[in-house]
């Protein structure tokens, strides 16, 4: 297997997260990206979906529910590995 289809095989779609857990990567227009591991999928949020609120997600490593970013600016991509950041994003990452 070459490194595209590699690629296209850890990417996900939004109905992915509905059946298994994956990573979502936010890129600001600043440069800066925010990863989350989360799903949509009801089973494995059971003890948690009580406190949802709307256009909330659940941060799966912090055991926290999160807000949509609201800047319509921010791309989003969906894996299922973990992606790499840069050591400043990496950084950042562990306190927001």
């Amino acid at each position: 297997m070459n490194k595209m289809d590699a690629f296209q095989e850890d990417k996900m779609s939004l109905q992915d997260l509905y059946k298994e857990v994956g990573w979502i990567t936010f890129k600001f227009p600043d440069g800066s990206k925010r990863i989350v591991r989360t799903t949509f999928n009801e089973e494995i949020l059971r003890s948690v979906l009580k406190d949802k609120q709307d256009n909330d997600f659940y941060d799966l490593e912090k055991q926290v529910w999160r807000k949509l970013p609201s800047n319509d600016k921010v791309l989003i991509d969906i894996t299922r590995s973990k992606p790499e950041l840069n050591e400043i994003d990496e950084f950042a990452n562990r306190y927001i």
